[in-house]
């Protein structure tokens, strides 16, 4: 099993870096990081990059097929934009 470290998606890239900076101060290179439940806020997503996060998950409602599908379709496009 691997540790790691899950915040919602709430906290601020700055204290996902300060982690990290911790995480290496104490040999910790290698901890992934994850964003539970992120909005679809470009510059968040666009922050959690810059912070390093390896991964981030988005909450999905359950709705109706299309709906459902749209929704996959717009969580998709930000996911490619991001990376």
């Amino acid at each position: 099993m691997t540790a790691g470290y899950r915040r919602q998606a709430a906290t601020p890239p700055e204290t996902l870096r300060r982690v990290r900076l911790w995480l290496a101060d104490n040999g910790r290179t290698n901890v992934p990081v994850t964003i539970f439940g992120a909005g679809r806020d470009k510059a968040a997503l666009a922050g959690y990059a810059e912070a390093e996060v390896d991964e981030v998950t988005f909450l999905l409602p359950t709705q109706p097929e299309p709906e459902t599908l749209r929704d996959l379709d717009e969580l998709a496009d930000l996911a490619s934009s991001a990376s």
